[in-house]
């Protein structure tokens, strides 16, 4: 019986792959049939084992994250070549296309689940702990050191730094005094501008005041990295993935770039990095943690600069501090007090301190990419056929007649700026309403324009640009002075640069993963559902992520890989809480 069920299971799945790839044909004739061949006999030796198997609980677990992240690349995939999702309910044989393929990516995606778990569980019991061993500060200076020699050559290549257009219109309010902007965090423009001014008057040079900032932002990302590096080294004892997780801090090209390019982004994410590792120290040892000074103070700094660094911040704090107060439960006063005062301060900040210096508002319209792309998706399809006094009154808060044939639907800058913020201000509830009659009459070209603009955080195959090159040219022409202008070139770095932006790594199997965000993100899943399974308090690692994703779904942008990279910068950490074998108890 049980190979019978097996080799129906493989069958399946091996169709569905069939309908995937575009295979109408399975033969023995040619090399690609003898492959499809061996898949099938591999599914049905995996299943055929699997059956008996008497780890029903770790089945559970594992079909779990194969039914969701199967259903995530299947509808991926259909976004990625068609733009909508309606192709799956379009007649009979679309709609059982579907469920074949949909059935044997689960399979698929199970199988790598129940494998990983078992490795992992098969680690962890193998390797027990008998206490938590604190963080030196020791090799952590010493990681430092090593990092920044590793760093140094890319500031000189790049020399002031990666300036873009976000990071110039903030070095330009920086440099002026009456003006502060509050569209990219306003935190980050003062940080700026108490580099940038006290370095404008000792040197006068814009680009040296500059290279002084990114050189301050270097020596953070590198410091932060040194004392994940030696956290991760506490949970994993292996010298080999030791030596792995170093490379993927002095070596991933990235980081490189990242650490010279003068973002928000960075910032916020080298100080997630930091609120993780706070997080992982309350799961070691949390009356350790709570009773010392030095570690609450910690947790509510990086709490309030995750908020201040950048706007969706509030998010990944608020949920991960509701989880605190209920999985702590011995100490949720002590998480009330920190977590809580950093709300208050960054109340503070956003009610009191920002009116006072007369910072900007951030326009409205930069919280409204979703309703504005799917408004600007359905009358580019339908206007022909929607009331003319419904187009008329939405073409109201748009400066330009017409305004869908802007719509592009992986980003919304060309439509969202185009939309008047000062219309929607006198009467939010307007607009809202024009939304919701609209979204009646097409509520699945609604969706698909949802879908379309997200999809690239949960598609685990799409990428796309990663950074700017040097200074860019709007920068140049606002900012006298400013341009790149490299003090040693180094052919290696030259080369290693051109190989990720022109995207080399795709030729290389599963290297492309270590670029995507979507593939990531299903690497946190992963990671977090193991935990769940082992009942691990490691679980909490999972949620700033997981609380930085959701924000992403309302992106103006499908697949930008810098709001997203805090997912990548944390990823060793996460993985290595996984690898982490349970203390062992007397």
């Amino acid at each position: 019986m049980a190979l019978a069920i097996s080799s129906i299971i493989s069958f399946l799945v091996i169709r569905g792959f069939r309908f995937e790839f575009g295979v109408k044909v399975l033969g023995l004739r040619d090399m690609e049939s003898f492959i499809w061949l061996l898949l099938f006999l591999f599914f049905a030796r995996f299943f055929y084992k699997n059956i008996h198997d008497p780890n029903r609980r770790l089945k559970g677990y594992a079909a779990l994250f194969g039914i969701v992240i199967g259903f995530f690349h299947v509808i991926g995939g259909g976004l990625e070549r068609m733009t909508n999702v309606s192709w799956i309910w379009q007649n009979l044989k679309m709609l059982s296309n579907f469920v074949n393929m949909y059935f044997s990516f689960a399979c698929l995606y199970y199988c790598f689940a129940f494998t990983g778990f078992s490795l992992l569980e098969k680690y962890s019991n193998e390797h027990p702990r008998d206490k938590v061993s604190p963080i030196r500060m020791k090799p952590v200076f010493l990681v430092w050191v090593i990092l920044l020699i590793c760093y140094i050559p890319w500031f000189l290549y790049w020399y002031p730094g990666m300036v873009t257009e976000d990071s110039g219109g903030q070095i330009i309010d920086a440099l002026s005094v009456d003006t502060l902007s509050d569209h990219n965090p306003a935190f980050v423009t003062l940080l700026m501008r108490l580099v940038l001014v006290p370095a404008m008057k000792l040197t006068g040079s814009i680009m040296t005041s500059v290279g002084i900032l990114t050189f301050l932002q270097m020596m953070i990302v590198t410091f932060v990295f040194a004392m994940a590096y030696v956290k991760i080294c506490l949970h994993v004892r292996s010298l080999f993935l030791r030596g792995i997780i170093f490379l993927w801090f002095a070596a991933y090209t990235v980081n490189n770039v990242y650490s010279v390019t003068l973002w928000k982004d960075i910032l916020f994410s080298v100080c997630l990095l930091g609120f993780s590792m706070c997080l992982d120290q309350c799961t070691e040892d949390e009356k350790e943690f709570f009773s010392r000074k030095s570690g609450c103070i910690l947790l509510f700094l990086t709490t309030l600069l995750l908020m201040l660094l950048r706007h969706n911040g509030i998010f990944v704090t608020a949920g991960v501090t509701i989880f605190l107060f209920f999985r702590f439960r011995d100490f949720r006063k002590k998480v009330l007090m920190t977590c809580g005062m950093a709300f208050v301060v960054f109340a503070l900040w956003k009610l009191a301190f920002l009116p006072m210096m007369h910072a900007k508002k951030s326009p409205s319209k930069e919280l409204l990419a979703v309703p504005i792309q799917q408004i600007a998706r359905t009358l580019s399809l339908h206007h022909h056929d929607v009331p003319p006094a419904l187009v008329e009154d939405l073409e109201e808060y748009f400066t330009i007649p017409e305004f869908w044939t802007e719509y592009w639907e992986k980003i919304a800058d060309p439509v969202k700026g185009k939309f008047r913020s000062d219309l929607f201000d006198e009467d939010p509830g307007r607009f809202f309403s024009l939304w919701r009659r609209l979204g009646k009459m097409y509520p699945v070209d609604y969706l698909n324009a949802f879908l379309q603009n997200n999809y690239g955080y949960w598609y685990p195959e799409t990428s796309w640009w990663i950074t700017s090159i040097g200074v860019v040219a709007n920068v140049v022409e606002k900012i006298d002075g400013l341009h790149t202008e490299p003090i040693v070139r180094f052919r290696l770095i030259d080369a290693m640069y051109n190989w990720y932006v022109q995207r080399e790594y795709n030729k290389t199997p599963l290297l492309p993963l270590f670029f995507k965000p979507g593939a990531v993100f299903w690497v946190w899943v992963f990671c977090g559902i193991y935990c769940l399974y082992q009942n691990r308090r490691k679980f909490v690692l999972f949620l700033p992520g997981f609380m930085i994703w959701l924000s992403l779904q309302w992106s103006a942008v499908y697949c930008e890989f810098r709001y997203a990279y805090g997912l990548f910068v944390c990823l060793p950490l996460l993985l290595a809480a996984s690898l982490t074998p349970q203390i062992r108890k007397e």
